[in-house]
């Protein structure tokens, strides 16, 4: 079981690439990535209504630096599979990806065994995800 999916858990196990499941339908933003949006302001909450996450791949921003994160990588969940996320992870480099694998709707021994070791999973609180 690893730290729990919300600020708390960022703080305890930080990682340089977070990330983050976007629902692009209109949805409230759930788990660690409503966290992260209520911590920064609504940001991501904006560029999702803006348009600006793709359906397709993911969006990489700059972490604001209230977060335990380098970079933030918005993924629409419709969208992710544990291949593609390890294909894109490694070509940013070998740094530690963080993400809940249950808000991007996947297994966490899948996402282990797609990432590796090093990858922090954070664990849905109870009665999320």
């Amino acid at each position: 079981m690893g730290p729990p999916a919300n600020l708390y858990g960022l703080d305890e196990a930080p990682c340089d690439v977070l990330v983050l499941a976007v629902r692009l339908d209109g949805r409230p933003l759930a788990g660690l990535t409503g966290h992260v949006d209520w911590r920064t302001g609504g940001r991501i909450s904006r560029l999702v209504r803006d348009g600006a996450v793709p359906a397709t791949g993911p969006l990489l921003l700059p972490a604001p630096p209230v977060l335990g994160a380098r970079r933030l990588l918005l993924w629409a969940t419709d969208d992710v599979t544990p291949e593609a996320l390890a294909r894109c992870l490694k070509g940013l480099g070998d740094d530690v990806a963080g993400l809940c694998p249950a808000d991007l709707g996947l297994e966490p021994g899948v996402v282990r065994a797609a990432l590796g070791p090093r990858a922090v999973l954070y664990t849905p609180e109870a009665g999320e995800g």
